[in-house]
């Protein structure tokens, strides 16, 4: 097998003893088998630590010296946060402000003209959309050959994080996500930006509760492949598809650079789809037999997973990715509608679950009144002879009490007579 270039943290690994040049090999083959098959490049660490070739400590010992060798001006960084095909994103501090900020550094092997415009490019749409559940820019700069910009930090998990501890999400939660996600997507959408690369990955959440289906803070990231119509721009040739296989929609596949924003909108409902079912609406053995069954519309159907959905969250699902644009969204405030009316619906629901337990728990008659009497009864039994006549003339008066009083000295011997026979039985059979 022909052997791959080491990287800075394959480089570091070996000269710190903790894994062999074989080994990293190894890994290295298994991160681009990944990206071959699904499109979605695996972090290298997962892979060394998964197979059992390093440990966390001296993962966590090679990104801490690895953040401490890159020098950026005006900055603290003090760990390595993640990386994608444009460059590393690192956790530093801001000198001048203390402020903690998420450093996004320019790889240099993408160093050249067009990748260089499309990471300033990326700056400028964050610039432009200052929304709550947008991640916010800092500042853009260079240094050398180094190129960066800041954007706010944020102390939480992505999506595709939350999914791999709890595989599929209560319904609640669900609406909750893909609500502040259509929000900021209608935001951006009005500044003329189309994301491009909605996905679990680039979905931050803050403060989420499962149980309680609820979360603090929703934030969109990563807008590399976003689309800003503003900008007369040729950074995405035409005929291209650009985005991740699984989540893309069919037009965005054959032809990224002339999509809408209903793209973004098939990808958010792709996202829901893996919350709700824990599986990809699109499936392949490769990221090229992915996009080619999207192309022919061959992905799973949600109403092929038993989850037991209310059938309006079922056409939720289906209307944000239909393959066909006419049957899909075609705006994102009818999305925040059909969630509303399924949130109403799902809490009307809960109401009345519980009205209809009360009732079911709840003693609302005469008659089950004296059932219990009667289960009092069996327990004294072996107690005291006294307190079981206790228990029954308490009984024989609740039910006397039934009949009016001008029938009284008709009814009222036979009465007495009847109801000890039938309590009589009724002890019996509680004591075989």
């Amino acid at each position: 097998m022909a052997k791959t270039e080491h990287g800075a943290f394959g480089k570091l690994a070996i000269e710190a003893g903790y894994i062999t040049d074989d080994g990293l090999q190894e890994a290295i083959g298994l991160q681009n088998k990944q990206v071959k098959d699904t499109g979605e490049r695996v972090n290298l660490g997962k892979i060394l630590l998964d197979k059992g070739f390093m440990t966390k400590s001296q993962i966590k010992d090679i990104l801490s010296s690895q953040a401490k060798a890159i020098e950026v001006p005006g900055y603290d960084i003090e760990s390595k946060l993640g990386a994608g095909n444009m460059g590393a994103v690192y956790k530093a501090k801001h000198l001048k402000s203390g402020q903690m900020v998420a450093l996004k550094i320019m790889s240099n092997k993408n160093m050249n003209d067009r990748f260089l415009a499309r990471f300033k490019k990326e700056f400028e749409v964050l610039q432009k959309l200052k929304h709550p559940n947008i991640v916010q820019p800092v500042e853009l700069g260079e240094s050398g050959s180094i190129h960066y910009y800041a954007m706010e930090y944020i102390e939480g998990k992505t999506l595709r994080e939350i999914q791999k501890e709890h595989k599929t999400l209560p319904l609640s939660l669900c609406l909750e996500i893909v609500k502040a996600v259509a929000n900021a997507l209608k935001y951006a959408h009005s500044h003329n930006v189309f994301h491009r690369d909605i996905k679990p990955d680039n979905l931050l959440v803050l403060d989420f509760d499962i149980e309680a289906g609820s979360i603090g803070k929703m934030k969109i990231i990563d807008f590399g492949l976003a689309k800003d119509t503003d900008v007369d721009s040729n950074l995405t040739m035409e005929g291209t598809g650009m985005g991740t296989p699984l989540y893309m929609a069919p037009e965005q596949v054959k032809d990224a650079k002339n999509v809408d924003y209903r793209a973004d909108i098939y990808s958010l409902g792709a996202t829901l789809f893996k919350m709700l079912t824990g599986k990809n609406a699109a499936f392949g053995k490769s990221s090229m037999e992915i996009v080619a069954n999207v192309v022919k519309g061959k992905i799973n159907n949600i109403r092929d997973y038993d989850l037991g959905l209310p059938e309006k969250a079922i056409v939720l699902t289906e209307k944000m990715m239909a393959l066909d644009l006419k049957k899909r969204y075609s705006t994102y405030d009818q999305i925040l509608t059909d969630i509303q009316a399924l949130h109403k619906s799902i809490l009307k629901k809960d109401k009345k679950d519980e009205k209809t337990a009360e009732t079911v728990t709840k003693p609302n008659s005469i008659v089950e009144n004296t059932l219990v009497e009667s289960n009092k009864s069996h327990a004294v039994v072996g107690e005291s002879s006294f307190e079981l006549a206790q228990v029954k003339k308490g009984l024989l008066g609740t039910l006397m009490s039934l009949i009016p009083k001008k029938f009284l000295g008709f009814f009222e011997p036979v009465s007495y007579i009847a109801i000890v026979v039938l309590l009589l039985l009724v002890i019996a059979i509680k004591q075989i």
